[in-house]
Parts: C-alpha cells; sequence; structure tokens
C-alpha cells in the first residue's frame, strides 16, 4: 500500500475511534445509572412494603396480607412496585391512625364498664354484709362466703372446722382427746343438739359425725 494512503487510512481510524468510545461511554454511564436507580428503587420498595405489613397485621381492623403479597411479588415493573409500596405505606398509616381511634374509644367504654362493675360489686358487698352470712364473714374473714352460708342456714358438714361448730352451737359438753399411736384424735359432743357428736384429728377439721 503506498505510504499516502496508509497515513490517510490510519488518521481515519484516529479519528473515529474517540468518536465510538464516547458512544460507548455514554451507553454503559446510562445503563449504570439506570441499574443503580432499579437497584435504589428496588431496596426502597421492599423498605415500605415490609413496613407498611408489618403495621397492617398490628391494625385492630383486619386485612388480608397474604392477597397484598401475592399482588406485590407479581409486580415485575419497578417504578410500579415503588408506586404500589408507597400507595400501601400510605394505606397503614390511614389504618393506624383508625385503629388509634378506635383503641381510644374501646379504652373509654372499657373505663366505663369498670366503673360500672365496681359500682355492682360495691353495692353487692354493702348488701352480703348486711346478711346473717355475711355478719359470720365479717367476723371470721377467713372462712369462704359458701361456708358462711351453710353456717347460716344452721347445716353441719364433712370438712367443715371445730371452730365452725363452736361459732354455731358455743362450747361442746364433752371434749375426749385419745391418742392409739396414730396421733391426737378428738370427740366434740353436745347435749341439746342432734347429731350430737363430731370427731377429728389433731387439725380439728370434721371428718365424722353421728
Amino acid at each position: 500500500m503506498d505510504i499516502k494512503v496508509r497515513m490517510k487510512y490510519l488518521n481515519k481510524n484516529l479519528y473515529n475511534q474517540p468518536k465510538v468510545a464516547f458512544i460507548t461511554w455514554i451507553h454503559l454511564v446510562f445503563v449504570s445509572c439506570k441499574s443503580d436507580k432499579e437497584k435504589q428503587d428496588g431496596i426502597k420498595s421492599n423498605f415500605l412494603f415490609e413496613k407498611s405489613i408489618a403495621s397492617i397485621k398490628t391494625s385492630l381492623y383486619y386485612t388480608n396480607t397474604d392477597s397484598i403479597n401475592l399482588i406485590y411479588k407479581e409486580i415485575k415493573d419497578p417504578e410500579l412496585k415503588l408506586k404500589f409500596a408507597n400507595e400501601l405505606n400510605d394505606y397503614s398509616i390511614r389504618l393506624k391512625t383508625k385503629s388509634e381511634e378506635l383503641s381510644r374509644e374501646l379504652t373509654t367504654v372499657d373505663d366505663l364498664n369498670l366503673k360500672v362493675t365496681e359500682a355492682k360489686e360495691k353495692k353487692a358487698n354493702v348488701e352480703w354484709y348486711k346478711s346473717t352470712a355475711g355478719k359470720i364473714q365479717k367476723k371470721h374473714p377467713e372462712w369462704s362466703r359458701e361456708d358462711c352460708k351453710s353456717l347460716a342456714d344452721r347445716k353441719i358438714w364433712i370438712g367443715m372446722t371445730y371452730e365452725m361448730l363452736v361459732h354455731q352451737r358455743g362450747k361442746p359438753n364433752i371434749v375426749n382427746p385419745s391418742n392409739y399411736g396414730s396421733g391426737i384424735h378428738y370427740q366434740f359432743c353436745w347435749d341439746d343438739y342432734s347429731p350430737s357428736c363430731f370427731y377429728s384429728e389433731e387439725d380439728k377439721i370434721i371428718t365424722s359425725y353421728n
């Protein structure tokens, strides 16, 4: 090849190479920027989505989060995904506000119900301590209400204590302790009552009577 032709060919290629390189660089930068933006949008979308779902699950209003998860996973376009996540975040904020309002309303109702319940209990206690059984329990707070009711009705039963019998009948006419090697056993007898005799072990809880 002639030297002049060679120089012309060389100059032409040297002129075109920077132009090609610049176009390639611009393309790479554009692709890289687009890729970085999509990556950032993806991170932001996932963050907003997870935060929104967590907030919705704590709401007092039921929302089917499984369906929302399926819809979110089916969206492939990064921009649409981010838009969906933003809208879901706005929804979760509104839902949280509504839940807080409802919670305050429920608290007010609960407080009112509690006051009504306390008032009823107070009234019931006043009426209880005016009754015969209530007066017995006032003197013996260690006895249950059921036991006090039974005592007020003049009932006797296995499992009642010696003190309950004394409260009902007064002190016995006879107290017979005995010990046959297995601990102290008692017999308590009242002359003018039937049944007249009651039996207990050392703890003085009535085990039988006749």
